[in-house]
């Protein structure tokens, strides 16, 4: 048991140092290109890149929040439930989850709507 837990956390630990080792790398690579543009362009992508940050890091402090996941949260919908003596007001649907999901997809996505 010991030595699984061991090999686990071993595993765990150097998928963490190959993630940050990628992250680098990316890094690397953006601040190359950010160099070989202009003033305006430069703006942009760093204001674009701020803009991306904050919206993958919403969704990480959302999809790890304790004690569980606030999965509607990740997509920035609220599931109320209320029953208001006759009536049952249900505030997200099927249709709403599908549509938030689609747009945030479309703007974590690398190659949409730049």
């Amino acid at each position: 048991e010991e030595a699984a837990t061991a090999r686990a956390q071993a595993e765990e630990e150097a998928a963490a140092k190959l993630a940050e080792e990628h992250r680098l790398q990316r890094e690397a690579e953006f601040e190359a290109e950010v160099a070989r543009m202009d003033a305006e362009n430069r703006k942009r992508a760093l204001k674009q890149k701020r803009r991306d940050a904050r919206i993958v890091n919403k969704i990480l402090r959302a999809a790890s929040a304790k004690p569980e996941p606030r999965h509607y949260a990740v997509l920035g919908l609220r599931n109320w439930d209320i029953h208001l003596w006759k009536w049952h007001i249900v505030q997200t649907t099927t249709k709403d989850v599908k549509r938030a999901y689609r747009n945030l997809s479309r703007k974590v996505h690398p190659d949409k709507n730049r």
